[in-house]
């Protein structure tokens, strides 16, 4: 694995690990909110800003593990560009900046899972040869 995909993929691991820490504090910012105001009582616009809270903060945190797995994925053998496009993806829609940067980077170094192996393609009767134009033992 070249240096360019080892960057990308730990870029995006950062980015996810940057959102979920995120993520926990404002777990634990809605805890100390319940702690003091509690849920029970209180003015239902105050339930409701509560629970959208809530909301964002579990769509951060599912977010951030899934941007940090596909960092994680990035590593394995012919999986950069896909997962490179599934982290570039996720991070748009979490506007996580780092693993955008580093879906680009798996993008742009991306490969087809063919790192120092001789590719030739699927040929069939009428095709006698690689592309290169070497001719084919028949």
């Amino acid at each position: 694995m070249g240096k360019g995909k080892e960057w990308a993929s730990i870029l995006v691991i950062i980015g996810g690990l940057i959102w979920l820490i995120a993520g926990a504090i404002v777990f634990g910012f809605l805890i100390y909110d319940l702690y003091q105001v509690g849920f029970t009582g209180g003015n239902p616009d105050e339930k409701v800003s509560f629970l959208i809270r809530v909301g964002i903060a579990l769509y951060v945190t599912v977010i951030s593990i899934w941007v940090m797995t596909f960092g994680f994925w990035m590593k394995g053998f012919g999986a950069l560009r896909a997962n490179s496009k599934r982290a570039l993806i996720f991070g748009i829609f979490s506007l996580n900046v780092i693993a955008i940067i580093g879906g680009v980077l798996g993008l742009n170094y991306g490969d087809d899972g063919m790192d120092g192996v001789d590719y030739v393609p699927y040929r069939d009767d009428t095709f006698k040869g690689n592309l290169a134009g070497v001719k084919v033992n028949e």
